[in-house]
């Protein structure tokens, strides 16, 4: 997650991650440590980006990825970040790495 999207959820240390199947999206919104489907934000290394480590969340709704992704196409929608899973890349490791990751292995 940039510092923008962390910022404008108010830079929680929880997010709880919904699913919409229909939408093909992720909604993130700020919660309580003890709020179900709740995962810690984490710095990354010394950056100052942040990371959801998700898995099981992504195992729950057989979302299928190659790789660690980024959201090309993110909103917000009454304090809910939304990730739109049609607009999937994959992250570009530093060194000029590229990892797969189709767009099209998720399931609807």
């Amino acid at each position: 997650m940039n510092r923008y999207a962390f910022d404008a959820l108010g830079r929680p240390e929880y997010v709880a991650l919904m699913f919409d199947r229909r939408g093909h999206s992720i909604g993130m919104r700020p919660a309580a440590a003890l709020t179900p489907n709740v995962f810690e934000v984490k710095p990354k290394s010394k950056d100052i980006n942040r990371i959801v480590r998700a898995m099981p969340f992504i195992r729950k709704f057989d979302m299928k990825f190659d790789s660690t992704v980024r959201f090309r196409d993110a909103s917000f929608e009454d304090g809910v970040l939304v990730l739109n899973l049609r607009s999937i890349a994959p992250v570009v490791r530093r060194g000029g790495r590229k990892r797969k990751a189709a767009a099209g292995s998720i399931r609807p």
